[in-house]
């Protein structure tokens, strides 16, 4: 093969893999716009301040945290207004935020093939597919705040590393997308700043290197890029700023950030923090080779939901891996080897991400890390990456142009699969949350049927399970003027929630979920608008029987001085049989249990 055919092949494989990436993204759009979807709980709240965007009260800060801050900035929100704006439907909305990761997806293999080439470009698309693939269809639409920012993490890695290499215009991208990640969601800030001050400092190293002695104009690219680089920081950043500037005292949203970041903030009293052992063995269990990113199987505590911990070392294995691929490249390869420096840039972020870990209060879940499964990947890229460029080497050390012809056509060959795989994948229909999107779809009918259209309706809730089913009630019914009330800690980005008119008596909700529900009375003064049971009436009394034999168990044996935890699961200290214990827990996962009470006309206010 000759040099020339080469290189169209080359052109050909790269642009390949840019365009080809997009694929399973674009084909999960077209789902996701076509599904009726009925947002409950965070979801709800992230779609009405969608609407907000266009409507007025253009929120400020991002989504609320349970540490009783918002998360830095509303970019999410304005980002995926335009889908709204188009078509005002949630569905429009799950298929923005597909759209959204795929354009994130896409911009970092368009980097990788413009700083290391065609092959490095179709590994980095099938890394990322293989990530979005574990994912899953469902997380790739869904608009929650930890989930949206995982993929555009990967932008961001890639883009740091094109600095170190040299890029200058890719400080521009990995501002943006730094800061899309860290407003939608903070828990991943000190990787952020960590890689990011990296790839500065590579950067500067490298213009300050290569500083144009005798060009005309040696100061305009740095003026383009400074100047493209500021506009970012302002659009992206001016409504955090100013509701920072513009809030009463001690209410600044920013500086509830670093009051909590720096000594706990309102919570400081009965927080735990993971600490570096735990931290270590959960990272552990990320980034295995055969770790949730490529499986696609995190398993997690039956009891709290919190990621299990493997072993520790784990992360020695991945480190030495990418720490010893990166050396032996240098040993080949002289000057600023690109593979090198995506390695350099994986350790950093893990030495970052492994202390971020550490400091995750009152429990790891899973959404609150899922951007270590980028990094882990990125790290086994790396190790691939230089594993296959030392066997093209030894390989076509006589005949290198049909040596690389091949390998390509089989990297190529990979790509189109999991393009394929993750293209069909995209096929499924479920929507996120999909219990309470199914219990607000039978409910919200009898409650815009009672109605008057265009009401102003107060929404209350009660139960165990009421912060998921309060907030879905305004954007469910697609009534702009619905409203509620926040918790009084809840912070909000404007005066949506407050200073209202109080609504007539008839107009008043209450929102009852949990076990035990449908059998409970009603509220002095409401009645029952309408009511929703997942489950058939035989398998709720048989779930109920099962309840009572349970609860009479776990009674005897805490008389006996038997320890509470995890007692409601273990057969053989309840002396229950285990497929009795497993139906009841099967039940329990499909129960869903909602009524919907309103006000009498007579009822006091």
């Amino acid at each position: 093969m000759t040099d020339a055919r080469l290189r169209r092949l080359d052109q050909v494989a790269g642009w390949a893999a840019v365009v080809l990436v997009a694929v399973p993204f674009v084909a999960n759009a077209v789902v996701a716009a076509g599904l009726e979807w009925h947002p409950a709980s965070d979801r709800a709240v992230i779609l009405a301040r969608i609407t907000d965007v266009l409507g007025g009260d253009r929120p400020l800060v991002g989504a609320y945290s349970r540490f009783r801050f918002n998360h830095p900035g509303p970019l999410g929100s304005y980002l995926l207004a335009p889908a709204w704006a188009l078509r005002s439907t949630p569905g429009s909305v799950l298929a923005a935020c597909a759209l959204l990761n795929g354009a994130a997806v896409l911009g970092a293999v368009a980097l990788t093939r413009r700083r290391a080439g065609s092959l490095a470009a179709v590994g980095m698309a099938a890394t990322l597919l293989l990530v979005a693939r574990s994912m899953g269809p469902v997380l790739l639409r869904d608009p929650w705040n930890p989930w949206l920012p995982v993929l555009p993490f990967a932008l961001f890695l890639v883009a740091a590393w094109a600095m170190a290499t040299g890029s200058r215009w890719a400080l521009p991208v990995a501002v943006g997308a730094g800061s899309f990640v860290v407003q939608e969601h903070i828990g991943s800030a000190a990787v952020l700043a960590a890689v990011g001050l990296w790839g500065a400092a590579a950067l500067a190293a490298v213009a300050w290197r290569e500083r144009p002695a005798t060009a005309a104009r040696p100061w305009l690219r740095p003026v383009l890029v400074g100047s493209l680089t500021a506009v970012v920081v302002l659009v992206a950043w001016a409504p955090p700023v100013r509701q920072q500037v513009t809030a009463s005292p001690g209410e600044g949203n920013l500086s509830r950030l670093v009051s909590h970041f720096r000594d706990g903030g309102d919570d400081a009293v009965g927080t735990t923090t993971a600490g570096l052992g735990t931290a270590l063995a959960i990272v552990g269990r990320q980034v295995r080779p055969l770790g949730p990113w490529l499986v696609a199987d995190e398993p997690v505590n039956l009891f709290t939901g919190e990621v299990e911990p493997l072993s520790p070392w784990w992360v020695g294995l991945f480190v030495a891996a990418v720490a010893g691929a990166a050396a032996l490249r240098v040993r080949r390869r002289r000057g600023r080897d690109p593979a090198v420096l995506l390695a350099v840039t994986v350790l950093v972020g893990a030495a970052a991400g492994v202390l971020a870990v550490a400091r995750v209060e009152d429990g790891v879940f899973p959404y609150l890390i899922r951007w270590w499964w980028v990094l882990a990947a990125m790290g086994w890229f790396v190790v691939a990456w230089v594993v296959g460029g030392l066997l093209l080497e030894l390989v076509g050390r006589d005949r290198p142009a049909p040596a690389r012809a091949v390998l390509t056509a089989i990297a190529g060959s990979v790509l189109v699969g999991l393009v394929a795989v993750t293209s069909v994948q995209a096929a499924d229909r479920s929507v996120p949350d999909p219990d309470q999107s199914r219990a607000l779809a039978a409910l919200v009918g009898p409650v815009r049927a009672a109605m008057a259209p265009g009401a102003a309706v107060r929404v209350t809730s009660a139960g165990q399970d009421s912060g998921s089913s309060r907030p879905g009630w305004p954007s469910t019914s697609s009534r702009r003027a619905a409203r509620w009330p926040p918790p009084p800690t809840r912070p909000t980005s404007g005066d949506r929630c407050a200073g209202r008119d109080e609504p007539p008596p008839d107009r008043r909700l209450i929102v009852a979920t949990g076990p035990g529900t449908l059998a409970a009375p009603a509220p002095p003064g409401y009645e029952v608008l309408a009511t929703y049971d997942s489950l058939p009436a035989s398998e709720r009394a048989e779930a109920e029987v099962l309840r009572v034999e349970v609860d009479a168990a776990v009674a005897v044996a805490e008389a006996r001085g038997d320890t509470a935890w995890g007692l409601a699961g273990d057969a053989d200290r309840l002396g229950i049989p285990e497929e009795r214990l497993a139906r009841l827990a099967d039940l329990t996962r499909r129960s869903t249990e909602a009524v919907v009470y309103r006000a009498r006309a007579e009822a006091p206010g």
